[in-house]
């Protein structure tokens, strides 16, 4: 699994809080499996926590810890503990939230941040993984503000690891389905 930096990092101070990518974070095989892990729970509508109309469109379900999943978990948690060596946040990694996500025509979400509080703790590291194949659909570009399009990030199996309150959005889709996981990472308030 190669991690590669997407901006240029002479440009950062030692604690980096830039998104890193990793190629290959999952086989296609386990995208296979994943995706059929995300349908088995049953798709619902993805919503905000205060709505607004074409804010986000797509459907999710939520992939619970199981004797099937763990392998899924245990590479998340891997990811998520690579990435935070460059980050340096204080991260609770044994109890990541997993979102599996699909997006169709027209789908996407806006701008937003994962920094979100569960229970007592925020969301600090998140991870986006790319389940379609680039050429299954057209649009649905992951953005993030100021650093614009991931244009590394379309690989099957490539993961994006970014700092929770980084803003960042999924453009609408124009053609197609764009398939997606996504973890997130809690850990005590930010001091």
């Amino acid at each position: 699994m190669q991690q590669t930096n997407l901006v240029d990092q002479s440009d950062l101070p030692e604690r980096r809080i830039s998104p890193i990518r990793f190629l290959g974070a999952l086989s296609k095989p386990e995208c296979a499996k994943t995706i059929a892990m995300g349908l088995s729970q049953g798709l619902v509508s993805g919503e905000m926590y205060a709505p607004v109309e074409g804010y986000r469109e797509s459907l999710i379900s939520f992939i619970g810890r199981a004797p099937e999943s763990e392998w899924l978990y245990e590479k998340a948690c891997a990811l998520g503990q690579s990435a935070n060596r460059e980050f340096g946040f204080e991260v609770d990694f044994e109890a990541p939230l997993i979102q599996y996500t699909q997006y169709s025509v027209n789908g996407m979400i806006d701008w937003h941040t994962d920094y979100d509080y569960v229970g007592q703790n925020p969301r600090k590291v998140s991870i986006s993984i790319q389940l379609s194949d680039p050429g299954e659909y057209r649009g649905g570009e992951l953005e993030f503000f100021p650093h614009g399009e991931v244009r590394w990030g379309r690989g099957k199996g490539t993961a994006i690891v970014f700092p929770s309150f980084v803003q960042h959005r999924v453009k609408p889709l124009t053609r197609g389905t764009r398939k997606s996981l996504v973890v997130w990472f809690s850990g005590p308030p930010f001091r």
